[in-house]
């Protein structure tokens, strides 16, 4: 016969009772938990940017060390841009030279493949 002085479980101790209580069960529910997130995580293809979340931009940066902005300028991004200018869809092309670095940005028009854009 219960004790009638004994309090009922309180609901903080439920689960912790569950647990002691169902060692095998809780085991079972881990494990089943650990080979679902492995598959899961094996099986699904991770993408940077998914299609569809990526705005309509390009940006072409390239590294000198230590060369002057006049330099980078006319050596690396006017003929950079000269050849990214042949890109079809292009609705902006800016560039930007800096001690040790040239830059193109280039924005494609709404609706441009941007996977053909890159390669």
């Amino acid at each position: 016969m219960p004790d009638k002085n004994v309090a009922p479980p309180e609901r903080e101790s439920r689960l912790p009772r569950f647990s002691l209580d169902r060692r095998i069960t809780v085991l079972m529910i881990l494990l089943t938990l650990v080979v679902l997130g492995t598959v899961a995580t094996l099986s699904i293809p991770l993408e940077l940017f998914p299609s569809g979340f990526t705005g309509p931009f390009l940006e072409v940066r390239v590294d000198w060390r230590d060369a002057p902005s006049q330099e980078m300028l006319e050596k690396v991004v006017l003929p950079l841009e000269e050849e990214l200018s042949t890109l079809a869809g292009i609705d902006e092309l800016n560039s930007y030279a800096r001690t040790g670095l040239g830059i193109c940005w280039l924005q494609f028009k709404q609706g441009t493949d941007m996977d053909v854009a890159y390669r």
